[in-house]
């Protein structure tokens, strides 16, 4: 097996979130010993921002590590316990929402669960249709609380 930032490196549809993460340098922090639950993106998760909103926040590191990190859920959370629960906060403190659809589908947040369970050495990977942002506001709040924790 390998760790959470070495799967995402080399599956196909996680590209741009692999790319993301190493350019915030939170490839590392995702390759250290965890456990980590994180809701990866697909590339077509992030094609659909559009090219001026992923312009932004490529250009911005700051809002891009506090996106990223909206991902990231300390802990191992499976698919089957994830159904149990209700709200997690993220390594960008921001409270992610978990729903179960009518056909018993997986919702974080607006993001439908697409692929789960992927075993990592120090975590888990959950594959999600929809790129989270947080409000302007709550990274704002969050940044000036400190530093962005992970």
């Amino acid at each position: 097996m390998a760790v959470v930032s070495e799967i995402v490196s080399t599956t196909d549809n996680l590209k741009s979130l692999a790319e993301a993460l190493r350019v915030t340098d939170l490839n590392e922090t995702l390759s250290s010993e965890g456990p980590f639950t994180l809701f990866a993106p697909t590339d077509a998760a992030f094609a659909e921002l559009g090219p001026d909103r992923l312009i932004a926040l490529v250009a911005d590191n700051d809002e891009l590590t506090y996106s990223l990190l909206s991902h990231v859920i300390a802990g191992k959370y499976s698919l089957s316990k994830l159904g149990n629960i209700e709200r997690l906060t993220s390594g960008a403190e921001s409270e992610l929402y978990i729903s179960v659809g009518d056909s018993g589908e997986l919702y974080v947040e607006e993001a439908r669960v697409v692929q789960a369970d992927i075993e990592a050495d120090n975590g888990i990977i959950h594959v999600i249709d929809v790129v989270i942002l947080p409000l302007a506001e709550e990274m704002l709040d969050s940044m000036d609380a400190g530093p962005i924790a992970s």
